[in-house]
């Protein structure tokens, strides 16, 4: 978050890992407070007193970013991660026949009671990633146009893990649920990357095992798709994934993000995902495209 007095000084502060937020000793103005995080609207404030003598408290509420189309906002992404009640199927880690763990499945990530933070687990929203000047600048004029230009949004794919996993010995593909998804292929064959890429939006993936530990490099990237929240990504985009299944029902993921252009250093994110056996990807045909965009009401 920033306080940027009357004059224009700015002060700034991180948030804590249950959101909590200080700035010490702030002289007395009146201060125009702006909190900003990943894939959530801008929040701004003006004229927010401060004397100087005692305590000043400021709640804050973000709301999701969006386009503001049916089917897309806070109600949306509720209904679609929080899944109250639910409890994953228990049993030991199922394998396939070359003796490496079975990653087969619909997973999904839960997203947990925010007034009661569990430090014990992994973030549900991860850090911000720690961008240079002219990224960052990117990621604010896109949240501030609701996310508008959203490559999603033209049916163009986006990379992530994709929530169903059909998983061979020899390759692993991660099918999405949204129509902009083109299934994501990890191959597990012991190939190299090409020595000539064809960047692409979802990269080139090859995968080995340590252990029981499944560990994904992917390059190749074409530089027009978003990182995180709306940041820019390049062509030097490199990530690395690794994938274990602690149980029947649970998986641990990491992935590493790497370009140099528009990072300052690796950003990292950690989820624990959950096996719904029950749940399926749907058809989803974006045939509508540019068709859809005129309705879109971002700034």
């Amino acid at each position: 978050m920033q306080a940027k007095d009357s004059a224009g000084k700015e002060f700034k502060a991180t948030s804590t890992a249950t959101g909590e937020y200080t700035i010490d000793k702030l002289p007395a103005s009146a201060y125009e407070v702006t909190v900003t995080a990943a894939t959530m609207k801008n929040f701004v404030k003006k004229d927010v007193a401060v004397d100087g003598s005692e305590t000043a408290r400021l709640d804050v509420t973000l709301l999701q970013a969006g386009l503001g189309t049916l089917g897309d906002g806070d109600r949306f992404i509720a209904a679609a991660f929080r899944r109250t009640g639910y409890t994953p199927p228990a049993g030991p880690v199922p394998w396939l026949p070359d003796g490496t763990p079975d990653l087969s499945g619909y997973w999904f990530q839960p997203q947990s009671d925010q007034s009661k933070p569990d430090e014990s687990k992994p973030e549900v929203r991860p850090q911000q990633p720690d961008a240079f000047p002219w990224a960052e600048a990117i990621r604010r004029e896109r949240q501030a146009s609701n996310m508008r230009d959203l490559p999603d949004s033209r049916c163009l794919p986006a990379f992530g893990f994709g929530p169903k996993y059909v998983h061979t010995p020899s390759i692993l593909v991660m099918l999405g649920s949204t129509g902009g998804d083109s299934p994501r292929q990890i191959f597990l064959d012991g190939r190299e990357h090409p020595k000539e890429m064809n960047p692409t939006w979802l990269g080139h993936s090859v995968g080995h095992w340590e252990g029981d530990t499944l560990v994904v490099d992917t390059v190749g990237f074409n530089g027009l798709g978003w990182i995180y929240g709306g940041y820019p990504m390049t062509e030097a985009l490199h990530v690395i994934e690794r994938f274990r299944r602690i149980d029947l029902g649970h998986m641990e993921t990491e992935m590493t993000m790497e370009d140099p252009p528009v990072l300052r250093k690796p950003w990292t994110q950690k989820r624990v995902l959950n096996l719904d056996p029950k749940e399926d990807v749907e058809e989803n045909v974006c045939i509508e495209n540019e068709k859809d965009y005129a309705q879109m009401v971002g700034k």
